[in-house]
């Protein structure tokens, strides 16, 4: 792993400890630099905003479940596996990286029309 990857890493794991603390709307990058022991110009370097930040999260942790369960076959159906609550225990690790992310209930998030899932 090089320094970059180090310091990604790093930056995510704080990221998902606070918001084990506090939703991520009290999230700020100043607090977060301070907490992962960076500096903001770091923060930045790697990401543009928390948006960006959370959206690669949110896709790293959607390939991982995929990847686990080939039943799922999209975004989409992890979130309607997250609303289902399936039991399967190295399912629900992620689960709750995701419930941490979107504060829950990823219902909130979605619409169900006749058409399929759309996000709001």
């Amino acid at each position: 792993m090089n320094m970059s990857d180090f310091t990604e890493k790093a930056i995510k794991g704080t990221f998902i400890q606070l918001l084990s603390e506090k939703p991520l709307s009290e999230i700020t990058i100043k607090e977060l630099t301070e907490a992962c022991g960076i500096n903001r110009n770091t923060f930045y370097y790697h990401y543009r905003d928390l948006t960006a930040l959370v959206e690669e999260i949110m896709i790293e942790t959607t390939d991982a479940i995929l990847a686990a369960h080939p039943t799922l076959r999209s975004f989409e159906d992890c979130l309607y596996a997250i609303l289902d609550e399936k039991d399967v225990p190295e399912f629900n690790n992620k689960l709750s990286e995701f419930t941490k992310i979107f504060g829950f209930k990823a219902s909130s998030y979605i619409v169900e029309p006749a058409q399929g899932v759309h996000f709001v």
